[in-house]
């Protein structure tokens, strides 16, 4: 389950630095544009590989299961959101 928090809070780091970046970088939205059709399809399709990627790479990591460490990633993401 921790794979999932991490990952998720990787994700919403992105979608603020991504979607500033391409607003001031032309070429990083150019690239976007030219690659996916359209730069917020490719925010979404880097997104959903990003999450994927960094969980599937957590699922080797052994991650203590309590509820406390539960409750500290819960308050990361509600402060994310």
């Amino acid at each position: 389950m921790k794979k999932h928090y991490i990952a998720a809070i990787v994700a919403l780091i992105y979608i603020p630095l991504i979607t500033i970046l391409s607003e001031l970088v032309k070429p990083v939205n150019d690239f976007l544009k030219k690659i996916f059709w359209h730069h917020w399809v490719g925010k979404g399709v880097i997104l959903i590989l990003l999450y994927a990627v960094i969980a599937g790479i957590l699922s080797t990591h052994r991650f203590e299961d309590t509820a406390e460490s539960d409750r500290k990633f819960i308050a990361v993401l509600s402060l994310l959101m």
